[in-house]
């Protein structure tokens, strides 16, 4: 299993759909098995009766079999958020040797800008310190930084402007990071990928459409972050390694 994170709104959907145009490949959907395995990790670690029993490696491996039962793709991704959280990589380095996570990074205020345009609220600086889309960006943005630094060697990132700009070679980094042969993508007619925003649109209210594709690649970078306060525009901190 392959492991697909990142930070919202930095064209993960994209990423999948491209990825998807492979016939060895299959992606997932937005899935809960790395939260699912993060949160077992975490109880696992705070449980004196659990690590009596080991590291957890069979426990954390029977989860991921039972979440994927049939996925029989070469190359398998489960798409999830929480698999750049230090405790969702920890668990699965016991169950896998070669743990790979593809990390799709934008930066800090860009992504704000687009939970702006997206979800158009009416009071601007209230969304920008309390809300549930700002929260989830806070917070993957910061998992995302403890899980490079404690696991760097197990997370290759995708820029969002070099995946727009140049989507052939950052696929190609794809596939050496994973070990596949390099595939001709086509950039055009892009097949949608078969989210279910119902839950999202609950919380957020309204349809949002978060993870429509325009029908080709758009290599436009220029995006408006004026209405981001510099004090919210964070490090992007991938860069340097880049």
């Amino acid at each position: 299993m392959i492991f697909l994170s990142g930070i919202p709104r930095s064209c993960s959907t994209l990423l999948c759909s491209l990825l998807g145009q492979r016939t060895d490949t299959v992606v997932s959907t937005t899935s809960a098995l790395g939260t699912l395995v993060m949160k077992a990790n975490l109880e696992w670690e705070n449980s004196v009766t659990c690590r009596k029993k080991g590291d957890g490696r069979e426990v954390f491996k029977a989860m991921m079999d039972a979440y994927h039962p049939d996925q029989s793709a070469k190359y398998f991704f489960d798409k999830s958020r929480d698999w750049s959280d230090p405790y969702a990589i920890a668990a699965a380095k016991t169950v896998q040797d070669d743990v790979r996570i593809i990390a799709t990074v934008r930066p800090f205020a860009e992504c704000a800008a687009s939970f702006v345009k997206l979800c158009c609220p009416d009071d601007l600086p209230r969304f920008l310190s309390d809300s549930v889309p700002m929260d989830h960006l806070f917070r993957t943005y910061q998992t995302l930084k403890l899980g490079y630094e404690a696991f760097p060697d197990n997370i290759h990132f995708v820029r969002h402007a070099d995946l727009v700009t140049n989507p052939q070679a950052t696929l190609d980094g794809v596939s050496d990071f994973i070990g596949a042969e390099h595939f001709e993508h086509w950039l055009t007619d892009l097949d949608q990928v078969e989210e279910d925003d119902s839950a999202w649109d609950e919380v957020w209210g309204g349809d949002k459409t978060l993870h429509q594709l325009k029908a080709d690649v758009d290599s436009n970078t220029e995006f408006d972050t004026s209405m981001i306060p510099e004090n919210m525009k964070l490090d992007s901190f991938w860069d340097a390694i880049l």
